[in-house]
């Protein structure tokens, strides 16, 4: 795990004062070690977090046996033991994934070495036969990498911190990103809060040759791997004892594949279905007691660690809880501009940024049990969906207009406003509020848009941001919802593809990170990821709501006591 940087500048040398600028601001992304590499118009800087093999041998960037390719690269390839299988009898100078990596790439090609691998990362590659510079990110996009062209500089880092650093501040803002930030809460797609600036998105690839280069050209960006795809390659068992096999068989090497490192390794554990099962499985995997740590707060109705304690008791893990205050918290949010860099809504990167600082203390690496919620209908707001689907639909489409009004109504609302009722989120809210949600479902055209107007913090960005465009997401994509069936799916695939990579995936590498902790989230594994999304419903949800094979396996471990109770997710008192 690690920070990298770089500058492609054909018409200029690469700017040393620049890159030097771009590596400091990375340095808590690799606190261990650093390097340079330039030649000609590129130039490489790269920080390391050191995991595994340690030595000079590890360090980065790194050239090819042959002098060929050059990479600097953030990330880990779980299974680079397996890797060398495919490449010929080679004296390997160490024992890192990335030269595993590198030797993959000169012998098999980029593409082929990409799709071998299990893991998680972002890299850029400089052929110097060629001049073409590459850039490319893991499957579900766990590892971030922004590029974009500055001046007559192609410039490319894992944070836009580095990137400002790099250029002297010569960014504006992007509206139109900004829109979708207001709705999502989140920057969307591949954009950034800069023009010009892009995220190179996940399973994908950015190609910039030399040519395209010395004219300040577009990169060809293009897909390498596709969830879709591996989808629809998966073959399903029919009884639910086959379906739990696999998905232990799955969960398993994952999690095994995950525990290879030269430091110390725990778990985030929040006493959850997801995390207590990760951490089940690795302490059943360990010779010791698992290191296993929860955040709890002083309000007892956001605090989770009774039920992590509970667990970890049950299972004989080393746990370590930390108690924080909401004044506590609160001291931290002066610092969040300089850490994201960006806007960035989701109020759970606070706790996370400071479990992730309690955890650095004692280890190195942390398992977590992200992803568990797209991938098997774990959000509470998928039964919302399906429930306002169905109030939608009782209601005929000729009188859905004019009963929306009649809810609006100021007559209606000026009455309505006195009374408070619970919505189904369990949240106090007057029966107003609560009538202008319910016009609003019945305003939307479809079930799709519907979904769009349950997740949207905003609902017309372009009433704060005058003349923006909102950037286009799976979200409202009608392909995506036309060619995935059935609906309950695609709701959750278009969160694995949007609200995954950029809003989670980007809280828990920025909060980690920032604290220099790696973060390995088994429940990602690229071949576990196309199972579940596969799975029919009936393998998925019951009567106590999604996750149901999750909760089947977990049973084997931890008492169904234990972890039996509503989801809570990973919050802050935000009102106090």
């Amino acid at each position: 795990m690690c920070g990298l940087a770089g500058i492609y500048s054909p018409s200029d040398s690469p700017d040393q004062n620049a890159l030097a600028r771009m590596s400091a601001a990375l340095h808590h992304r690799g606190p261990d070690d650093s390097g340079t590499w330039s030649e000609g118009p590129v130039a490489f800087a790269h920080r390391r977090l050191s995991i595994v093999d340690l030595s000079k041998a590890g360090a980065q960037p790194m050239t090819s046996a042959s002098g060929r390719y050059v990479i600097a690269y953030n990330g880990e390839i779980y299974n680079a033991a397996d890797l060398k299988s495919h490449l010929p009898a080679l004296t390997w100078r160490g024992h890192s994934d990335t030269e595993v990596l590198l030797a993959a790439i000169e012998y098999l090609g980029l593409e082929k070495a990409l799709n071998l691998c299990d893991g998680m990362f972002a890299l850029a590659l400089f052929d110097r036969h060629d001049q073409t510079l590459y850039l490319a990110r893991d499957r579900l996009g766990e590892k971030l990498l922004w590029y974009g062209w500055v001046g007559r500089a192609f410039i490319f880092s894992s944070e836009l911190s580095s990137l400002r650093a790099g250029c002297g501040g010569a960014l504006s803002p992007d509206r139109d990103a900004l829109a979708g930030y207001l709705r999502h809460n989140y920057l969307v797609s591949e954009t950034s809060a800069f023009s010009g600036i892009s995220k190179v998105r996940p399973g994908t690839l950015v190609r910039l040759t030399r040519a395209a280069a010395e004219r300040q050209g577009t990169p060809t960006i293009q897909s390498w791997w596709s969830l879709q795809s591996a989808i629809a390659a998966v073959e399903i068992p029919e009884r639910p004892e086959e379906v739990d096999e696999r998905l232990l068989e799955l969960l398993r090497r994952s999690i095994r594949r995950r525990l290879v490192a030269d430091v110390p390794v725990g778990a985030f554990l929040s006493g959850g279905i997801d995390s207590s099962l990760v951490t089940a499985l690795m302490q059943e995997m360990s010779g010791a007691p698992v290191r296993t740590f929860t955040m709890g707060f002083e309000e007892s109705a956001w605090d989770e660690s009774p039920y992590a304690q509970a667990v970890a008791d049950h299972l004989g893990t080393t746990h370590t809880t930390m108690c924080v205050s909401a004044t506590e918290l609160l001291d931290t949010v002066e610092q969040l501009p300089s850490v994201i860099s960006e806007p960035f809504a989701d109020s759970s990167f606070i706790p996370t940024w400071a479990l992730s600082r309690l955890c650095r203390q004692h280890v190195t690496v942390a398992l977590s049990g992200d992803g568990g919620d797209e991938l098997f209908w774990g959000y509470r707001r998928y039964r919302l969906w399906e429930r306002a689907c169905r109030w939608r639909a009782l209601a005929p489409s000729t009188l859905r207009s004019g009963i929306a009004n009649l809810l609006t109504a100021a007559p209606v609302q000026s009455l309505s406003s006195r009374l408070r009722v619970v919505n189904p989120q369990g949240a106090n809210r007057s029966l107003a509020q609560r009538l202008q949600q319910i016009s609003n479902l019945l305003r939307e055209p479809d079930n799709r848009s519907l979904y769009r107007q349950l997740i949207s913090h905003q609902q017309t960005p372009e009433i704060f941001i005058e003349g923006a465009t909102e950037p286009k997401t799976v979200y409202g994509d009608t392909d995506h919802w036309v060619h995935t069936a059935p609906p309950w799916r695609a709701v959750a695939l278009a969160d694995t593809l949007a609200y995954l990579p950029n809003d989670i995936l980007t809280k828990v590498d920025r909060a980690s990170m920032a604290t220099s902790l790696e973060t390995r989230i088994p429940l990602l594994d690229h071949r576990l990821v196309a199972f579940a999304s596969a799975l029919p419903r009936h393998q998925v949800i019951d009567a106590l709501g999604g996750k149901r094979p999750l909760r089947r396996i977990l049973n084997e471990f931890v008492p169904e006591s234990l972890t039996n109770r509503p989801k809570q997710g990973f919050g802050v008192p935000l009102d106090s």
